[in-house]
């Protein structure tokens, strides 16, 4: 090739982002799964890993979160037997990380926070993961046990 042409090769893609991402969604699921075996009712710990992931993540890679929560979620439903396509599993499971999703999105912006230090990102931090919360806690309970629902609802 002389020098007066342009080089027209496609550069090879590197593969480690991808992986180092699908790494940190099977990590991302795992730990849901385990902060959801130690969680309560008052004390839903799954919900704060949630928003501190979309918080620090940018937006475009949020894909990435949601493959490696609803995986975790679906393995699960689908070991005890239940389907993933049941109405109830998309309003307990899916819904709720949409929400999260949407309200990190118009309280930050696409671009992850670099840190909370600043006591304003972090009273806008509070105020979004109590905005989810307050959205989403009609959706579970109108759906899980005890609720005014379908009572055959549990979360994975």
């Amino acid at each position: 090739m002389s020098p007066d042409q342009p080089d027209l090769a496609v550069p090879a893609r590197d593969w480690r982002g991808p992986a180092r991402w699908l790494m940190l969604a099977v990590l991302y699921g795992l730990a849901w799964q385990i902060l959801l075996q130690v969680s309560h009712v008052l004390w839903f710990l799954p919900a704060g890993l949630r928003l501190a992931c979309l918080w620090a993540t940018p937006s475009r890679r949020w894909s990435w979160i949601a493959a490696g929560e609803w995986g975790g979620l679906a393995a699960v439903t689908l070991y005890r037997g239940d389907s993933i396509l049941a109405p109830i599993f998309i309003c307990l499971n899916i819904l709720p990380f949409a929400i999260y999703a949407t309200l990190v999105l118009l309280a930050r912006g696409s671009r992850a926070q670099e840190g909370i230090g600043n006591p304003t990102r972090m009273l806008l931090l509070i105020g979004t993961g109590l905005a989810c919360a307050t959205l989403v806690s009609p959706i579970l309970s109108y759906f899980l046990p005890g609720g005014a629902g379908m009572a055959r609802g549990t979360l994975a």
